[in-house]
């Protein structure tokens, strides 16, 4: 008996002993919990790459359902949402996808989420068997502020050709159209569609308005007009010489509506209309169609689209500018909101 508990306390120090022994011991109660973070690590690889893809699929979703939330019940909204959503994210190892989505009419706003989850492969050995993913998307369609918009339209003769002004009043339509159906709230959008060639249309209207230079149309042949004589013979409207003096149109009850450029630096600025005659539109006649200001009566401004014509010579800088006074509240054009100057911030350190 003593030779046999002598030769098991031997044996048992010679295992004590022996190192090699002792690293196989610990490799072995190790494998287990490297095996599980290492496999975790790869498993929630897995779930992020899967939170991807449906991060993706979710913007993509809230992006097109934006536009038309406010004409959908949630019912419809939630449906078309999931059938959207659904055909975006393709991803096999996400299990029990869901979608919610909620739609604030005060701002316009669609929050969607969505959820699912992915079975894991080695996390198992610690006891997690699946991995929650989780993402939200939200839009707001339309803005807090009013967009206002001047488009600024060639209507010269060189559009007659190759079915260009057709083809022009095609592109305003559809674009009017798309800023019709952005304009969710009142006033929202506004547009205001500035025809050219030589001229601007301003509209008859304006008649009598302060600032409309009538000199070109009332002074008689022989007198001067910014420094030049005026000769029967220089007929802006009808010669389009390049002078801006026009001797046989002298009634203001037959203006057509139309301007050209005011004087030299007050043509390429948007210079507010004062006493000083500098700043006033000097008056002229032709056959372009007025100018439709900044508004959001969409059937005005296809009526307008329509109407237009492609005749006369080329001075895109006036249109230009009637874009820029469109877009300013001043005269003669004040139906732009006003422009907040930013503030100025100071700091010390």
């Amino acid at each position: 008996m003593r030779r046999s508990l002598r030769w098991l306390q031997t044996r048992i120090f010679a295992l004590l002993r022996e190192r090699a022994a002792n690293v196989t011991f610990t490799f072995a109660l190790a494998a287990v919990p490297m095996v599980g973070v290492v496999g975790t690590a790869v498993d929630y690889s897995r779930a992020n790459a899967a939170r991807t893809a449906m991060q993706n699929a979710l913007d993509s979703t809230a992006l097109t359902m934006g536009k038309e939330a406010a004409d959908l019940d949630a019912t419809n909204l939630n449906k078309r949402a999931n059938s959207f959503f659904t055909a975006m994210f393709k991803r096999p190892d996400t299990k029990n996808v869901s979608l919610s989505s909620d739609f604030k009419a005060a701002t316009e706003t669609l929050t969607l989420n969505a959820t699912g989850w992915v079975d894991t492969s080695f996390s198992r050995v610690l006891g997690f068997k699946q991995i929650k993913i989780a993402t939200t998307s939200t839009v707001t369609w339309g803005t807090s502020r009013t967009i206002e918009i001047a488009l600024v339209l060639d209507n010269t003769g060189s559009m007659k050709s190759s079915g260009k002004i057709e083809a022009l009043k095609v592109a305003t339509r559809n674009f009017i159209d798309a800023m019709k159906k952005a304009s969710k709230k009142k006033d929202a959008i506004k547009v205001a569609i500035i025809p050219f060639d030589t001229h601007v249309n301003i509209g008859p209207a304006n008649k009598n308005a302060p600032w409309i230079d009538w000199s070109l149309m009332d002074a008689a042949a022989g007198s001067t007009y910014s420094g030049r004589t005026r000769d029967a013979s220089n007929n802006y409207g009808d010669a389009d010489d390049g002078t801006r003096d026009d001797d046989d149109r002298v009634n203001k009850d037959s203006w057509t509506g139309c301007v050209i450029d005011r004087e030299q630096p007050n043509d390429v600025l948007d210079t507010p209309v004062s006493g000083n005659s500098a700043t006033w539109f000097p008056a002229e006649n032709c056959a372009l169609i007025p100018l439709l200001p900044l508004t959001t009566d969409w059937n005005a401004a296809h009526a307008m689209i329509n109407n237009m014509k492609a005749d006369g010579k080329t001075n895109t800088t006036i249109g230009l500018v009637w874009g820029w006074h469109a877009l300013t509240p001043n005269s003669p054009l004040p139906q732009a909101a006003p422009r907040r100057r930013p503030s100025r911030r100071s700091s010390c350190s």
